[in-house]
């Protein structure tokens, strides 16, 4: 029985490996798209970035900025960077086609490690789905052999009270 669940997990990577690579291709398709469509910008920090932090406080925040709009003129908005960060930086930014900011495009190693990712997730699933149903077969048949233990064992005892 556990050799045909060790079965079933192997030959389930041939399937999660199809499913990668759907997840890859799928990826790479947003990735193009998203290349298209979004447009790296350089933002000037217009104040200084607060340097203290209290408790339970993020790393970055959110500092007022102007940039360049991709068909011409300016905008002015809050971008995230690093405390301490003095007024005049440059931070890189995405926008996309409005001017407005927007979280970078996808990559080749991102839409990579999304397909791995997703591989990885699933063959795990199915080897844990493998897993719980050995268990709870094993649980069954346990319970089976001692209920098959019990009936033979009042027989035997009926068997020699006779005597």
């Amino acid at each position: 029985m556990l050799v045909s669940f060790l079965l079933l997990a192997l030959f389930a990577i041939p399937v999660v490996a199809s499913l990668g690579s759907e997840t890859y291709a799928s990826r790479l398709a947003v990735a193009e798209q998203e290349a298209e469509s979004k447009h790296r910008a350089t933002a000037v920090l217009l104040a200084d970035a607060p340097v203290s932090m209290t408790t339970g406080e993020m790393e970055n925040v959110r500092v007022l900025a102007r940039w360049e709009r991709p068909g011409g003129g300016e905008q002015v908005g809050e971008v995230s960077t690093y405390r301490g960060t003095t007024r005049g930086t440059e931070i890189p930014v995405w926008l996309d086609d409005d001017g407005e900011l927007t979280s970078p495009p996808i990559t080749r190693a991102g839409a990579a490690t999304d397909a791995v990712s997703v591989a990885i997730s699933a063959w795990l699933g199915v080897v844990a789905l493998c897993g719980l149903v050995f268990l709870a077969v094993r649980g069954v048949l346990s319970r089976l052999r001692a209920a098959q233990w019990a009936r033979e064992w009042a027989r035997v005892e009926r068997e020699w009270s006779r005597r």
